[in-house]
């Protein structure tokens, strides 16, 4: 879901802490509004909505954090994420604190590129359709959203479809990679068995990969004994896609 910040944010600056805020999935998705939100400290991923190769985490700190990090009192207990390290590493000193991943600093770079070139406000409406096409289809072949949060709050780019009883949950996810390619996520802890997590990010967010994975997991919950209407959830995808907008 997507945590309303605003008030976290004032809870913190109330009682003098730090917010820290886990944008991996949604950096490049939706806005995340570091400084509007006066967040202290926001962790991104490079392999989600931005659609670059996995293995970096941008990470972003305000004046405020910073300040606390240069006065604190006892020793950072890993060299991993010395946050004072690494700050002398980006500075003019070039503190050797460790070897840049330079191919994927590049890589980066482009995916950056990629995202000023569509524009934000355009990124932001796709994953919005895209996931809204994507749920208004699960809903039409019979299957719950796991959550019960407003709408609003919903994450654009990840779907949760709760698992129906009396279907394998690791022979649907399997049926739908060696049959159409398609790899949905599993759950972790203990909603694990339980829900399924269907993405929609970055370069993946298109009609066709959305009318394709509903139209894939129809087949594949009909031969686990689903039954649902035939076609119901591409159609009611395709039927979104009309009313909201063009293809993207």
């Amino acid at each position: 879901m997507l945590q309303p910040l605003e008030p976290l944010a004032e809870l913190a600056r109330s009682h003098g802490a730090l917010l820290m805020v886990d944008a991996v999935v949604t950096l490049g998705g939706c806005r995340v509004g570091v400084d509007q939100l006066y967040i202290d400290v926001a962790v991104g991923g490079s392999q989600k909505c931005l659609s670059c190769p996995s293995g970096m985490a941008p990470v972003t700190y305000n004046a405020r954090a910073a300040e606390i990090l240069r006065t604190r009192r006892t020793r950072v207990g890993t060299n991993y994420l010395d946050l004072a390290q690494l700050a002398e590493y980006w500075s003019p000193k070039r503190f050797n604190h460790h070897t840049a991943p330079t191919s994927m600093v590049y890589g980066l770079r482009e995916a950056l590129r990629a995202v000023q070139a569509e524009g934000l406000e355009a990124r932001f409406a796709r994953h919005r359709l895209h996931g809204d096409a994507l749920r208004a289809g699960v809903a039409a072949l019979g299957l719950r959203l796991f959550g019960v949060e407003p709408p609003e709050h919903r994450l654009p780019m990840l779907t949760p479809v709760t698992v129906p009883d009396g279907i394998d949950d690791v022979r649907v996810r399997q049926r739908l990679l060696h049959d159409f390619g398609i790899e949905i996520g599993a759950a972790f802890g203990r909603l694990q068995g339980r829900i399924w997590r269907i993405g929609t990010m970055g370069y993946s967010a298109q009609r066709y990969n959305v009318l394709l994975c509903l139209a894939a997991l129809e087949v594949v919950l009909r031969a686990e004994g689903w039954k649902s209407e035939p076609g119901a959830g591409v159609a009611a995808a395709a039927v979104h896609y009309g009313v909201n907008a063009p293809a993207v």
